[in-house]
């Protein structure tokens, strides 16, 4: 089945990774800012295929996906799993080392992942992005400010540290689901 596939971006997300994953073939994949827009785009017919994270290994639910496939769960249904590991690394394009990080951009549930990395490092301010590529770009126009992405996504910025997760094994699954 071809499918036009809504996904949360922009690109260099580890949705459009998972996407790549799929068995189902996506002729298109559009990307969105939130998972709202995403639910909305496949209510209205504007791609035939979503596909969101479900939940982590370590950090549990996507809340505000769980969410929202709860209101929808009578007129959506999942046609695809994929699980995609996670490795989490810090990356900055301002700061040299760790010492000059004071803020950390990231998903909620990416730093959720992270939090032993962080602990005893109350100094840092941890401010809310929609996606890894989100705050990636925030990142950029902060100085001393360094963003959780996956190493493949890191583009030009200097890594800090890999593995945030204590070399825990993290995979996230997602699901990919069309309208009934």
């Amino acid at each position: 089945m071809a499918m036009r596939t809504g996904y949360l971006g922009p690109p260099g997300t580890f949705s459009e990774k998972a996407l790549k994953l799929l068995k189902n073939k996506v002729t298109q994949k559009v990307w969105y800012s939130s998972f709202k827009d995403i639910a909305r785009a496949l209510i209205d017919g504007e791609i035939e295929g979503a596909l969101f994270p479900l939940e982590n290994s370590l950090s549990g639910k996507v809340l505000e996906v769980d969410a929202i496939l709860k209101t929808l769960k009578e007129k959506l249904i999942l046609i695809e799993e994929v699980f995609l590991p996670i490795t989490p690394g810090l990356f900055s394009y301002s700061a040299q080392s760790l010492e000059e990080i004071n803020v950390v951009l990231s998903r909620p549930e990416l730093w959720q992942q992270c939090r032993e990395y962080f602990k005893g490092r109350d100094h840092l301010r941890f401010i809310p992005a929609l996606s890894s590529s989100q705050a990636a770009e925030k990142a950029k126009k902060i100085k001393g400010a360094a963003f959780i992405a996956d190493l493949d996504y890191r583009n030009e910025a200097k890594v800090l540290e890999l593995f945030l997760n204590g070399n825990r094994p993290s995979v996230t699954r997602f699901g990919l689901f069309k309208i009934l």
